[in-house]
């Protein structure tokens, strides 16, 4: 254990598989690993534990000679740890080898990017449960979790080829799970067989509970989808933890997400509709004169226009609908963001007194969603509708002239607000998790050049004393993909 007076600890902790961290790891006994090799995650984990910092290390001392020197008269633990912080930010994970060597965990087996087998149901002969098996893959072999009534020692003789001597197990609160042995998927599924034929139990595969389903082209490998969509489900998990609380939170940012993807397939849809058509009435491909007479054999007026107002009432959805009912269960009120203009001003005065960086950003934001509000107002309540692209002569060349929306030309303003937007979510959103941060834990903003290439997420969690300096709202006029 690493410890650093009155800010916090590093050690090693143990993890479980589909569990929370279990507890500190300490030492083996020499020579355990020639017997069996464990089942479990080893975590490196920085614990923010402040004032309490000297009592986590007894704590964890206490533990050790507890295992190491039996009959020791020691303290009681409970009174040693009472009030320290429990919480921690997880790093690196890691796995013993068949060998007994502790390894790095393969990045494909990390929880963002791998999907377990699902288990498989072992039936009596009237079709009641007996327990599920789930082959768990493991550096150079593998283990096999069960959960039900019947015991694993009941199902490991049908599994051939392996030194029953090392075939043991944990038992967990809700399930069993074998140590880990040089097994593959294979053997696992010849084991199935096996049971299949040699006993009286009834192997059913599952059903698939899920669909798992093509929506985009791309990956975490772009700002996009690594900071919007994985970047904010990461922070989520640091404050939340309960499944009902987890599914809460999605449902209430899936509000924001889902119109924001509308938003940006239309900018996107916008910007090659106007770049085909510009390209063809240059060329001469769809535009040719006849006398003082520019003929335009291509309309995109209805499908740009189209494109447009969904553009507008998709962007205007994502921070007057989405983003307000994300932040109010934050206990983060920017309603007064959408008011008019006496009533923005005595909400961003109030705003001032108790959070006065919050409401320097929403000043700063009110510049560009005033605009984007008004849009949308006129097309949903005045019948605005979007003027036709008009066309000039250059000497001998035609040239399409953008419709104008806001005072700017349309593929320039929708470019400009989705970023504007794209902004706004991230940051809002990340000023929102922050505040449910737990106590010493809060994040921090990595530089453009250190984001991994993988998935270039923006911010990360820290220490909040003694770790990356945290991060702090306030508005930017860079590009999305250059904050």
């Amino acid at each position: 254990m690493v410890v650093v007076a009155m800010a916090g600890t590093v050690n090693y902790a143990v993890q479980f598989p589909g569990e929370s961290l279990s507890g500190d790891l300490l030492p083996p006994a020499p020579r355990a690993r020639d017997a069996y090799i464990p089942p479990m995650y080893i975590i490196i984990v920085v614990r923010p534990t402040g004032g309490y910092t000297f009592n986590r290390l007894v704590g964890f001392l206490i533990g050790q000679l507890f295992l190491f020197s039996p009959g020791a008269k020691l303290p009681d633990t409970r009174q040693v740890v009472e009030g320290v912080p429990n919480q921690g930010i997880t790093f690196s994970g890691f796995q013993f080898n068949l060998n007994g060597d502790l390894v790095p965990v393969p990045r494909q087996f990390y929880n963002d990017r791998y999907l377990p087998p699902l288990p498989v149901h072992i039936e009596d002969g009237r079709g009641d449960l007996l327990c599920t098996l789930q082959f768990l893959p493991w550096q150079d072999g593998g283990t096999i979790l069960l959960r039900g009534k019947l015991p694993l020692d009941g199902i490991m003789p049908f599994l051939t080829g392996v030194d029953m001597r090392r075939a043991g197990k944990i038992k967990r609160d809700e399930y069993e799970i074998a140590y880990v042995l040089p097994i593959t998927e294979e053997d696992f599924k010849a084991m199935l067989v096996r049971i299949g034929q040699r006993s009286n139990m009834v192997v059913r595969l599952p059903q698939p509970k899920g669909t798992i389903q093509k929506v985009s082209d791309e990956g975490t490998q772009t700002p996009f989808i690594a900071r919007l969509f994985l970047g904010v489900l990461k922070l989520r998990d640091v404050i939340v933890s309960d499944p009902a609380d987890r599914n809460k939170f999605d449902a209430l940012y899936e509000t924001v997400l889902s119109p924001l993807m509308t938003a940006r397939k239309s900018t996107q849809r916008i910007a090659e509709l106007w770049q085909e058509h510009s390209r063809k009435v240059t060329s001469g491909e769809v535009a040719r004169l006849q006398g003082q007479m520019i003929h335009v054999e291509e309309s995109i007026h209805d499908e740009l226009r189209k494109e447009v107002e969904g553009f507008v009432i998709a962007a205007g959805r994502t921070i007057k609908e989405g983003m307000r009912k994300f932040a109010a269960e934050a206990r983060v009120d920017i309603g007064f963001l959408f008011q008019k203009q006496t009533a923005f001003a005595a909400g961003l005065a109030a705003l001032e007194r108790t959070d006065y960086a919050l409401a320097a950003y929403l000043q700063q934001t009110r510049t560009w969603s005033e605009r984007l509000q008004e849009c949308r107002n006129v097309i949903e309540h005045k019948g605005w509708i979007l003027p036709r692209v008009t066309y000039s002569r250059e000497a001998d060349t035609i040239k399409a002239i953008q419709p104008s929306i806001s005072g700017q030309p349309v593929t320039e303003f929708v470019s400009f607000v989705f970023d504007r937007v794209a902004c706004f979510v991230e940051e809002l959103s990340a000023y929102c998790v922050q505040r449910q941060m737990p106590a010493g834990i809060t994040i921090a903003e990595l530089p453009l050049a250190e984001r991994p290439e993988e998935a270039p997420e923006r911010f990360r969690v820290t220490p909040a004393s003694g770790g990356l300096p945290p991060w702090q709202i306030v508005y930017h006029q860079a590009s999305f993909e250059r904050a």
